[in-house]
């Protein structure tokens, strides 16, 4: 049985495969993901120390789903995650399959008691909203990945 929590995974794992070989072949970066569980527990995403999280829906909200912890269920304890995950993670990418925003993860740290932390529907993850106007201010990169 997949779970939310797998099918988020799934479609999280495929955009970080679509952005990275987008980065790969148009902006110069050979960035190599890390597969296997313990790389990414022991180390990070991938070699690059970037983030890389898939909001599908940023083009309908204009904001960003800043993620800050998970679980994956409803009936085991949060542990720290996106912007708070402890790995290699300087940089944390978001965005859909036409825009994706690139920001220094220190910098998401520092704003995030500015906005009040949420669950999703399915219990499965806290985060705090971005409003794409704050984005534009803090943002060092924006691609175009159409």
């Amino acid at each position: 049985m997949i779970t939310y929590y797998d099918d988020e995974l799934i479609s999280g794992i495929a955009y970080q495969e679509h952005v990275t070989k987008f980065l790969n072949e148009h902006a110069g970066m050979n960035i190599k993901n890390y597969e296997t569980k313990e790389e990414q527990y022991n180390i990070g995403e991938n070699d690059a120390g970037i983030e890389i999280k898939f909001d599908k829906k940023f083009s309908i909200t204009r904001r960003f789903w800043i993620e800050t912890q998970e679980r994956t269920s409803r009936f085991t304890s949060y542990v720290p995650s996106g912007i708070f995950r402890c790995d290699n993670s300087t940089d944390y990418l978001i965005g859909d399959y036409n825009t994706a925003f690139l920001f220094d993860k220190k910098v998401l740290q520092n704003i995030s008691g500015d906005f009040e932390e949420e669950e999703n529907h399915k219990f499965t993850s806290k985060a705090f909203f971005l409003p794409i106007s704050k984005a534009k201010e803090i943002v060092k990169m924006i691609y175009k990945l159409k």
